[in-house]
């Protein structure tokens, strides 16, 4: 199989037609059209179904597809990194974050990415149990943590961002509860939060001592969204990322509690296979991220 050919035939499938594909290789499309010719005839298969209003994939090009075109993102960064000439980011990247993650940032994050790189297909896991990236053949992940990550030989790790922390509860529980004023009051609240974050909270204030809490939440998960449910429903008081409150303290349905006190922030870090880090595709993702990210976590 000729590179041109499938350069040709993957052209066509991302646009969706001919005339599309021609223009973005800036061919002729009698030329295209040869190149799809000698491809399917080379093959013995047909791969597209063309007729005067659309172009449809078959399942036998769809295929091909799916199996030969991060290969042939490989190549091209090879050949960059062989001629050392710059290589236009293209091919797919799978990307693993937590879903408070996914849902509060990466789908503008994505579609800004997209935009500056047209040529890069993203699929985005969310998941709240970290993925094995060697194993599950991710080539990016996006982690929140609240300890130094453990160091490996085979991951590489960038910091991005802290990730500020606050204490929110519901009007309606803040009007039918004694108000808190120090964190030692927070023991006689319901109180919400990730498993990770208990037993222990420590609270520092700029001119006071730090306050350290040994704490029984009512509510644990391993699930923001359902912690920040539970206390706009007025259970108690949650601890929550701060990016992850903002809407529902826009919306006015939580307050900041202890505004004063910061619980102990966490760290928003990225990580890839060290095999993976020289791919333009995945260097143009973590550019982008750093970037764009700590901006979007800021208070």
């Amino acid at each position: 199989m000729r590179t041109e050919d499938l350069q040709a035939f993957f052209a066509v499938v991302e646009t969706g037609s001919l005339t599309r594909a021609a223009k973005r290789q800036q061919l002729p499309k009698s030329t295209l059209s040869r190149r799809l010719d000698r491809l399917e005839e080379e093959l013995d298969r047909q791969l597209l179904v063309r007729t005067p209003r659309r172009t449809q994939i078959t399942a036998v090009g769809h295929h091909l597809y799916e199996r030969a075109e991060p290969l042939l993102a490989e190549l091209d960064e090879l050949q960059a990194q062989v001629t050392d000439e710059p290589a236009e980011p293209r091919g797919a990247i799978r990307v693993a974050a937590p879903e408070d993650v996914t849902t509060a940032l990466l789908g503008r994050l994505c579609a800004g990415f997209l935009r500056a790189h047209p040529k890069v297909q993203v699929s985005l896991l969310s998941s709240n149990v970290a993925v094995d990236l060697l194993a599950e053949s991710f080539d990016v992940a996006v982690r929140v943590h609240m300890s130094r990550l453990a160091p490996t030989s085979s991951l590489k790790v960038k910091r991005l961002a802290t990730v500020p922390l606050g204490l929110y509860a519901a009007p309606t529980y803040i009007d039918q509860h004694r108000a808190l004023r120090n964190p030692t009051g927070l023991q006689e609240h319901p109180l919400l939060a990730m498993a990770a974050l208990t037993p222990a909270w420590t609270l520092t204030h700029a001119t006071r001592p730090e306050a350290k809490l040994q704490v029984t939440p009512r509510l644990v998960s391993n699930d923001h969204h359902a912690l920040l449910d539970a206390a706009c429903e007025g259970a108690g008081v949650v601890l929550l990322p701060v990016f992850v409150a903002s809407r529902a303290i826009e919306t006015g349905a939580l307050r900041r509690v202890l505004p004063r006190w910061a619980p102990s922030p966490g760290t928003m870090s990225l990580l890839w296979p060290t095999t993976r880090h020289t791919a333009p595709r995945i260097r143009a993702f973590l550019d982008y991220a750093l970037q764009h990210l700590p901006a979007a976590l800021s208070p």
